[in-house]
């Protein structure tokens, strides 16, 4: 018997098929196309947030240029409104200064102004300080509305080099409270009575503020004292020594210048006597300084 040659033996191939190779390739494809996607998505959000962050910067910059602006505005508007009211008091204190044409002419005089409110009685305080009675030749005609529309000087008694001025009421449409006191030159006088009646108001305060800056004390009177004391007597059952003192509490509260308490009418009673002493002791006082004494 002859030896059989042996056959070799057969590899058989355990790897994935074709088809898997196929799905594999295309499970990676997808893998890649997911992640690529999944990338430029992220890439995007990130333009879009990095845009949604300039915009917000861009309108917090444009909001704080535009506040900045607000206040560069408002520091340019008050320091216009600064310079304008600044270039005004100057022009108001040039004009202040400037003495009036009325008084130009009595520069040789001393010369002493009644001022007030309108209806306060200065021109019935002018009369009772001459001593002259209605339908007296030279009585300065008095009345319950504005009757002085002009400075009118009248000669103080027994006093040639002296003036007294009825001056007319402030805080009238013809006379404005703010033009009161340049119209009337009041620092120019050399004597001011400022009267009042009722309660002290913001025109009397400011008419003593100005004299006041000019260095001079005015004299501060307070009027129609017997139509307080009949109406506090009547209404609150008060005697007219505690309306008096009242009167002085309420004015001592506004400043610090002892009033005088009067009513023209009643000339002997109250404070007109002392007020009459006080005014012609400050005229002679004028007079020596002016050298007309």
């Amino acid at each position: 018997m002859g030896n059989k040659k042996s056959r070799p033996s057969q590899c058989v191939y355990s790897g994935p098929s074709a088809e898997q190779i196929r799905q594999q390739l295309q499970e990676a494809q997808r893998q890649q196309a997911a992640v690529q996607a999944e990338q430029q998505r992220l890439e995007e959000q990130q333009r879009r947030d990095q845009a949604a962050a300039a915009e917000r910067a861009r309108q917090i910059a444009e909001r704080e240029a535009a506040e900045r602006a607000r206040q560069e505005a408002r520091k340019l508007a008050r320091a216009k409104a600064e310079r304008e009211a600044a270039e005004a008091a100057q022009r108001e204190e040039l004009a202040r200064k400037q003495v009036p044409c009325f008084l130009q002419q009595a520069s040789d005089k001393v010369n002493v102004a009644v001022v007030g409110n309108t209806g306060v009685g200065k021109s019935l305080f002018v009369n009772s300080v001459r001593g002259l009675r209605p339908n007296d030749p030279g009585w300065a005609k008095v009345g319950v509305t504005e009757t002085t529309m002009e400075p009118t000087a009248y000669q103080f008694p027994d006093e040639q080099q002296v003036l007294l001025w009825d001056i007319p009421g402030a805080g009238t449409s013809a006379f404005p409270r703010e033009e009161y006191i340049r119209k009337f030159g009041l620092r120019h006088f050399d004597i001011c009575i400022i009267m009042s009646a009722g309660r002290f108001t913001e025109t009397e305060m400011m008419l003593v503020q100005d004299i006041q800056a000019a260095g001079r004390s005015p004299m501060i009177v307070r009027s129609k004292l017997d139509i307080d004391i009949n109406n506090n007597e009547a209404d609150n059952g008060l005697a007219a020594v505690e309306t008096k003192q009242l009167l002085r509490n309420e004015l001592g509260q506004c400043m610090s210048i002892e009033p005088y308490l009067i009513s023209s009418r009643q000339i002997l009673e109250h404070d007109f006597d002392k007020l009459c002493r006080d005014l012609r002791a400050a005229c002679r006082v004028a007079l020596q300084q002016r050298g007309l004494a």
